[in-house]
């Protein structure tokens, strides 16, 4: 009986039966369409193609994974449907080394190949698990082939966003501005991170599956090993100021480590991860600090200043000739310890106190402001300052210490707040009100004149070429116009500001200056900050203007990082670079320190001030990191944010 073809129907039409090409042996219709409706009802898809990978049959699901009908596939291979084919490399898949042309090569099966099938006129792929088996007669001569296509590109977006989430995870670890180590169930090392290597000088390949004894002997000498040993028991342990030293390299110096238990998935402990951090500086400015006797003599010829020392054995004091005038005492047999403290303000009197009793405790140096009434009832600003100086048994055992008479000084500050706090407010106003003028009164004349000039192109009253080469000129200069008077605009008031709030103001104005200005500057922005009210949103997007444009024109640094966050009832706004940073006399906060301190920080700590938040500013050879600090509260979102909810 001859094997006759068939005319092809469209997948569409369920009713009609589609020829199995060699693989139809049964001469009955009824037959082949049930196998028909049994391959269209398969979720994979199966491509029947004849000894020349020409398709002779595609089931339902293969022709809605190729976009295409019956008609359009039936007698064509794969290459002639103009399907690019790649591999899992990226490299494409040339038409011999895909599975079909490769089975008739071979008389082989392909099982379970993966490749990546882009349509025509699409950049997307579409990732296949492909099946193909050859069919032979009974004289061994090949009939067709048969394959199966099951669709994997979900499974392989997940793999590949593992992939980034595993990649990001080193990043962070290699990155990270603290050592990392991360130890197996036997304690040897598993992780060195590149801060550990800085640290010690030795690479991670001289670390890594080794056991810390081998390498540090004084791990167990300072009991950092018993608390590793902690840790792999389930607890959670800190080793705070442990002097280390590295015998391979002679690295030195001190640390402080935290231990945590590292569990599996199914909290079963298989080792322990450490964090460490050097602390080795500050120690040896203590340790500076503790021999530095000579601050008295240093203290003695500070210009309007007067220094003492008390001895907290003998209860003994003594005071230069400058603190008993500022005291206005006419010699230092007047000095009575209960009277002075009879005369500081009762506001200021407990605090004071208090803050030199924690200090002497802690043997540590304090500073505090409190005012002073002298014998003749005039009130003055006092500003102290002391170190402790400790004895053998480490506790305090002498504190020696300056006065600075600061009253005039303060009532010019406080002058100079006032006028700063109300110039302030004048200039954010009347930035918004000419922001609001130039958007919605330029700007829309701007846009009048652009449609005249428009329609003036569009009718007959300019012939000439050079007329409308002067038009287009003209269009030209007030579209340019117009997009400056919209950027003035926003810098001077950014409407997102007061429409959707700080975030999307910092997104928008950020990308702007980065574009504008070069710098590559990364914005990372808490989703757990929320609703501000209206005066923290000023204040905070000022501050980042000011410190953006103190990166670009002072700090040398062509990247720059803003973080705004909220941590432990805080709102915390943080502008960082990587400059030169700053000179240190702007960074001192004892009183005097604003004469050095420029317009613009001035500025931003007035802003703070005025909303009972805090600038904080550290700077160095690494660059220079700007802090705002808020409190912020449940129902911090004012009025204005309610106003938005609703």
């Amino acid at each position: 009986m001859r094997n006759e073809p068939m005319a092809r129907p469209s997948h569409e039409t369920a009713d009609h039966a589609v020829p199995l090409g060699p693989l139809s042996t049964d001469p009955r219709l009824s037959t082949e369409a049930a196998i028909r409706a049994l391959l269209d009802s398969f979720d994979v898809g199966v491509v029947l193609q004849g000894p020349r990978a020409d398709i002779q049959f595609a089931n339902r699901a293969a022709l809605d994974w190729f976009g295409l009908t019956h008609e359009q596939v039936v007698g064509r291979t794969t290459q002639e449907l103009g399907f690019m084919v790649i591999r899992e490399d990226g490299t494409e898949c040339p038409f011999p080394m895909r599975p079909g042309p490769r089975v008739i090569e071979s008389g082989q099966p392909v099982i379970k190949q993966i490749l990546g099938w882009r349509r025509p006129n699409s950049d997307s792929a579409l990732w296949i698990q492909v099946t193909c088996v050859p069919q032979f007669a009974s004289d061994g001569t090949l009939t067709g082939l048969i394959s199966s296509f099951t669709d994997v590109t979900a499974l392989k977006n997940i793999e590949s966003t593992l992939r980034t989430v595993a990649e990001l995870n080193c990043q962070i670890v290699l990155g990270a501005q603290e050592g990392i180590i991360v130890h197996g169930r036997e304690l040897k090392y598993l992780l060195w991170n590149p801060y550990m290597e800085r640290l010690s000088g030795l690479k991670a390949a001289d670390v890594v599956g080794k056991h810390p004894l081998e390498l540090f002997p004084f791990m167990a000498e300072e009991g950092v090993y018993a608390d590793l040993q902690k840790a792999l028991a389930g607890e959670i342990v800190s080793s705070h100021d442990i002097p280390f030293f590295i015998p391979e390299t002679g690295r030195e110096g001190w640390t402080t480590n935290n231990f945590a238990p590292l569990r599996d998935d199914k909290g079963e402990i298989i080792g322990v991860v450490s964090t460490v951090r050097d602390v080795t500086q500050r120690k040896r400015e203590e340790e500076r600090l503790r021999k530095n006797e000579a601050l008295l003599s240093q203290a003695e010829q500070m210009a309007k200043c007067g220094s003492w020392e008390f001895n907290l054995k003998t209860g003994r004091w003594a005071l230069s000739r400058n603190l008993v005038e500022i005291y206005g005492l006419a010699s230092t047999t007047e000095w009575d310890r209960d009277e002075y403290w009879a005369r500081v303000h009762p506001a200021d009197r407990t605090r004071a106190r208090a803050n030199i009793d924690r200090a002497v405790a802690a043997c540590e140096p304090f500073e505090h402001i409190v005012r002073y009434r002298r014998p003749d009832g005039v009130y003055r600003v006092h500003f102290a300052r002391a170190i402790q100086i400790p004895g053998p048994d480490g506790s305090a055992e002498r504190s020696i210490g300056v006065v600075q008479d600061i009253t005039d000084q303060i009532r010019k500050e406080e002058e100079l707040r006032q006028l700063s706090a109300r110039l302030l407010r004048l200039q954010d106003e009347e930035r918004r009100r000419i922001a609001r003028d130039l958007h919605d009164s330029v700007s829309q004349k701007l846009l009048t004149v652009s449609l005249g000039l428009v329609e003036l192109g569009k009718s007959n009253l300019v012939r000439s070429k050079h007329g409308k080469e002067l038009l287009a000129d003209t269009r030209k200069i007030v579209k340019d116009l117009s997009t400056e008077v919209r950027s003035l605009s926003y810098l001077l008031h950014p409407p997102l500001l007061d429409e959707l709030g700080l975030a999307s103001a910092l997104e928008e104005y950020v990308g702007g200056f980065a574009k504008r200005t070069g710098l590559r500057l990364e914005l990372d922005l808490s989703s757990e900050v929320g609703l501000l009210p209206k005066e923290y949103n000023t204040a905070l997007f000022r501050i980042v203007q000011e410190s953006l444009g103190n990166i670009q024109r002072h700090s040398g640094s062509s990247t720059g990082k803003i973080r705004l966050m909220r941590d432990a009832g805080e709102i915390i706004l943080e502008v960082t670079d990587d400059g030169k940073g700053m000179p240190g006399e702007y960074l001192k906060k004892r009183p005097g320190s604003l004469r050095a301190l420029g317009v613009g920080i001035l500025g931003m700590r007035e802003r703070m001030r005025q909303i009972g938040g805090r600038l904080e500013i550290t700077s160095g050879s690494w660059g220079t990191a700007v802090r705002a600090v808020l409190p912020h509260h449940a129902d911090s979102g004012s009025a204005d944010a309610k106003r938005r909810r609703a």
